[in-house]
């Protein structure tokens, strides 16, 4: 039997929680009976030394740059300027909109500082 290709899990966070998601993210594909690869909602605060730093601890990392994200999720929230008044105004508004509206397909999502210390399954089915 082949195991199933990795499903990207979401996660938003920037330089000032960057130590802390260092040490907890790995362990989420570490005891995953499922395999996962990472999606990084970037806050707009993440240098390419973070960058670096996540792409040696997360193999196959795909980072959505805070610009980006700015663009396509403005797009989506231009008949709604309240929602895109609350995402500039608060950074947990990124989590609330910039996760969901930038997944096409099936939305899994861990918060950075989450720390797993024992095998699991069935987390993401």
């Amino acid at each position: 039997m082949t195991r199933p290709p990795p499903r990207p899990v979401h996660t938003l966070l920037g330089e000032s929680t960057l130590g802390t998601s260092l040490v907890c993210l790995p362990t989420v594909s570490r005891y995953s009976a499922d395999p996962v690869r990472f999606v990084v909602h970037e806050d707009g605060t993440l240098t390419e030394a973070g960058r670096d730093a996540l792409r040696e601890a997360l193999p196959a990392v795909e980072f959505v740059p805070r610009p980006r994200a700015d663009e396509q999720v403005n797009e989506h929230l231009r008949n709604y300027p309240l929602s895109r008044a609350a995402r500039g105004a608060n950074l947990m508004f990124l989590k609330l909109f910039d996760v969901a509206l930038l997944e096409p397909g099936e939305l899994l999502y861990c918060d950075s500082d989450i720390l797993f210390l024992r095998p699991f399954s069935g987390l993401f089915a």
